[in-house]
């Protein structure tokens, strides 16, 4: 089966380790499977910060970024000088390009704000993001996947557009609680994206969770395609186990988390206590 898994980032250390390992043990079961990114300036050659099958290739809806040749520097770059000595860019001019370039933008964002469709109109988002949702489709049509999975609200929700009108079956991929992904206070606040953001699930031909609590969220017409699928764990050797009724009194235990309810550290507390 080849399946696709989009997601906005796939080289950074924090969050992504349940996509790699996913796909990870997709292609050894015998899938041909790729990502899907949304990611500028990445370099084709980038690989994930976790170890990624090298059978699984990367797809960019955007260009790829060229790797300058000798002798040519992008621009804020070192460029090569005489016999090969490194040659910085006047800082200045960096900065009056910086400047102006930022310039132009909040001008434009003036313009739109006063001028334009009211920010949380579909006439708003199509402008903002029409151009994004044409790109999916039309990478995603083009690589031919038997099925699609979509991670998280900045990937799910363009993707469910993008293959709406298509025949091409999509699951959602909830990373993190509906209850809080599912409000104006995470990702997006516009209030159309939020909307659609709700869409997808309907349209998908499954939803995923982590708990069996967050399906409680859904309407239930979604809550009967919903599965749950807990976190992947590793699964650890007999002589790996910690004995500590055997061992010294005086163990240090280290939990790695934000210290944030959704963590539940104080579960933790009381659980050693």
């Amino acid at each position: 089966m080849k399946i696709l898994l989009t997601v906005t980032n796939i080289y950074a250390a924090s969050g992504l380790r349940a996509f790699v390992n996913l796909a990870n043990g997709l292609q050894r079961r015998g899938h041909s499977v790729s990502f899907l990114i949304d990611r500028k300036k990445v370099s084709e050659k980038a690989r994930p910060f976790y170890p990624l099958d090298e059978e699984i290739s990367i797809h960019n809806i955007r260009p790829w970024r060229s790797d300058a040749a000798p002798g040519v520097a992008r621009f804020g770059e070192a460029k090569a000088g005489p016999e090969g000595t490194p040659v910085s860019l006047p800082e200045h001019l960096i900065m009056l390009g910086f400047g102006a370039a930022n310039r132009a933008k909040q001008f434009v964002r003036k313009i739109r704000k006063k001028w334009g469709p009211h920010e949380d109109s579909p006439e708003w988002w199509n402008l903002k993001f029409g151009k994004k949702v044409e790109l999916l489709r039309n990478r995603i049509v083009g690589l031919e996947p038997d099925v699609v999975i979509a991670f998280l609200p900045s990937s799910f929700t363009y993707v469910a557009q993008a293959l709406k009108d298509t025949d091409i079956p999509f699951l959602v991929a909830n990373r993190n609680s509906p209850f809080v992904d599912y409000t104006a206070a995470r990702f997006r606040s516009n209030k159309h994206d939020v909307q659609l953001r709700l869409e997808a699930p309907q349209i998908a031909a499954l939803n995923l969770v982590q708990l069996e609590t967050y399906r409680e969220f859904f309407p239930p017409s979604v809550q009967a395609k919903t599965r749950v699928i807990p976190n992947w764990v590793a699964q650890v050797a007999d002589d790996a186990i910690a004995h500590p009724e055997d061992d010294d009194p005086e163990n240090l235990i280290l939990a790695v988390g934000r210290l944030h309810e959704q963590k539940n550290q104080v579960l933790l507390v009381e659980a050693f206590a």
